[in-house]
């Protein structure tokens, strides 16, 4: 699905996918679990290593800067065949429709001394890792607004699926970090995992004492209120009309400050929902306007913990996504998804059925 938008040259994939990661942040073993977990805007991979590894950045799989190429991880027990939900594409055009992680060393975040020096630094690697997307529009307009909040407790959810795929291969479900995006028109939602988690879990124990780790666990620890007064967000318009870059800004906001924020998870998920339809007239006016340009655009969105005193300085990167000339209204509904996720896996275990593995294995541990 690869094409240039109406009245849109072609840009070198080199600009489209500058700073952002050239393979999977995953064990290899992971794409077992992920070549059967469909998402409506897909992880886009190229084997273009024409830019630059960025420094300060320390993946080894930044593009340009590992030496891996995306056909050598292959889907175990299928001889060798790579992976169908890595899309590899012409390197002539824009990807479309899709969507890839930025580097977090394009972020700036507090540093160490930010009290002091009013001084940003760029951001370590994200705490999470980008899975994917879903943009879904609403089945009717009278479809009731509770349905678009907790989609993770969908029974075809992302995560109901991804439980159902890790009960099938044995392995233990890793947490899953959902951002949901209640729109005018239906759902955004981005899906993240943590390569680093202990036990496949939210937290690093390895990383106890360091600032950004404090304050993630201080997150999830955290009421309600709590929560939204430190959970900051960073939209980044990389390329499109330059008014609405202009509306859209690149300033960090505590997102709880301005739209309704919900929080719904378990042991291992959390998913936060940002209510724009509840929100003020101006961010449902932002958010019609992007989407009525969604096609021309190329956006970066960005999540962080806010340090707000120095045992939680520097500020770290939580989780990014950049998305691709996504077509926001033309895309499935919620039941058009459910019957083509049939058609895709339709040997896949029903989700409602789902018990808890005893394999003690953990999906996408690193080594």
């Amino acid at each position: 699905n690869i094409s240039s938008p109406k009245n849109m040259p072609p840009l070198p994939l080199s600009k489209e996918l500058m700073d952002t990661y050239h393979t999977f942040r995953a064990n290899p073993i992971s794409t077992k679990i992920l070549n059967k977990m469909d998402c409506t805007v897909p992880v886009y991979f190229t084997n273009d290593t024409t830019t630059k590894h960025q420094p300060g950045d320390r993946s080894s799989t930044c593009l340009g800067g590992a030496p891996e190429s995306l056909s050598s991880i292959a889907c175990p027990n299928d001889d060798d065949k790579p992976c169908s939900f890595f899309p590899i594409q012409p390197s002539e055009q824009n990807p479309i429709d899709v969507c890839s992680e930025p580097s977090a060393s394009t972020l700036m975040v507090r540093g160490r001394n930010y009290l002091e020096d009013g001084v940003k630094t760029p951001s370590d690697e994200s705490i999470f890792a980008l899975l994917g997307s879903d943009s879904i529009v609403r089945d009717s307009k009278t479809e009731p607004h509770s349905e678009s909040l907790h989609c993770s407790q969908q029974t075809n959810s992302y995560y109901n699926r991804l439980r159902s795929v890790c009960q099938e291969a044995g392995i233990s479900t890793p947490f899953l970090l959902v951002i949901n995006f209640v729109v005018p028109w239906g759902n955004l939602i981005l899906y993240f995992y943590r390569p680093d988690g202990t036990d496949g879990g939210s937290l690093n124990n390895d990383r106890k004492t360091c600032p950004s780790e404090g304050a993630w666990q201080s997150f999830l620890e955290g009421d309600e209120e709590s929560r939204n007064r430190k959970l900051k967000f960073v939209p980044k318009m990389n390329t499109g009309p330059w008014m609405v870059k202009k509306m859209v800004g690149s300033s960090p906001v505590i997102i709880g400050q301005k739209l309704p924020v919900s929080y719904f998870g378990g042991s291992d998920y959390l998913e936060i929902c940002l209510d724009v339809t509840r929100g003020s007239s101006l961010a449902n006016s932002i958010a019609n306007t992007v989407v009525g340009k969604s096609d021309l655009i190329t956006i970066d969105l960005s999540f962080f913990i806010e340090g707000q005193d120095e045992s939680k300085l520097p500020e770290q990167a939580l989780a990014m996504i950049r998305l691709h000339h996504v077509n926001m209204k033309k895309t499935y509904t919620n039941t058009d998804w459910a019957e083509e996720i049939d058609r895709r896996h339709p040997n896949t275990p029903n989700t409602q059925e789902i018990k808890s593995p005893d394999s003690v294995e953990r999906f996408l541990k690193f080594n």
